[in-house]
């Protein structure tokens, strides 16, 4: 997955790929899946940013900006996300380039947590509310169709596979559901690497829908 950039120089050109370098993309190959564009989404760092403990705004406040940002988050997220178009197009269109028998899957992302009032009793899950995580619900929804619509424009017979409503349940399987052990979805930390990753049940969700797919 590229580094997270600008809203001005996002792209995806086949020496900026390392996947793309390693000589596994060819004539020969029949089935590429991707995920990408939450990197470049800066979901990370926007979620890091919103449940900071030592924030004294909150981060959906017109008045909270992400550090490099000269427009509030709430304006900024989806302009950076919408500028993901034109980049993802052309990754596609790279692939198939490389692969062009192969048929391209492209996995977009579940809602990272739960939208419900109820939410387990992890410290960082304490630290959102229900608007918080609606918004991070939306800004999920927003990537997964710029996305879709990457996947159109390549025009590449590429197929989109969207797994919020397998994750959204019921019941729930989202990271930060009451129970613990309906996530699909590593649990929300701060510090630790995974954070908000599927888990290995999410990955065989994931699995399962590529067949469907297929």
């Amino acid at each position: 997955m590229s580094d997270v950039r600008s809203t001005s120089d996002v792209t995806y050109p086949q020496n900026e790929m390392p996947q793309l370098r390693t000589g596994w993309a060819d004539e020969n190959t029949t089935l590429v899946t991707i995920s990408i564009g939450g990197n470049d989404a800066r979901f990370a760092k926007v979620v890091s940013a919103c449940i900071d403990p030592l924030s004294v705004t909150f981060c959906l406040d017109p008045g909270f900006h992400l550090d490099g940002d000269s427009d509030p988050l709430v304006d900024s997220e989806p302009d950076v996300i919408n500028n993901l178009l034109t980049p993802l197009t052309q990754l596609y269109q790279n692939i198939h380039t490389l692969a062009p028998n192969a048929q391209i899957v492209v996995l977009g992302y579940p809602h990272p947590m739960t939208t419900g009032l109820a939410v387990s009793a992890d410290i960082a899950c304490g630290l959102t509310n229900v608007p918080m995580r609606q918004w991070f619900a939306q800004m999920t929804d927003l990537l997964n169709s710029v996305t879709q619509q990457a996947v159109t424009a390549a025009n590449v017979g590429a197929v989109f596979v969207n797994p919020t409503s397998t994750f959204a349940g019921p019941p729930a399987h989202e990271a930060c559901v009451p129970d613990h052990s309906q996530e699909w979805i590593n649990a929300l930390t701060v510090l630790e690497k995974g954070t908000l990753h599927p888990d290995a049940t999410g990955h065989g969700a994931f699995a399962s829908l590529i067949n469907a797919a297929l």
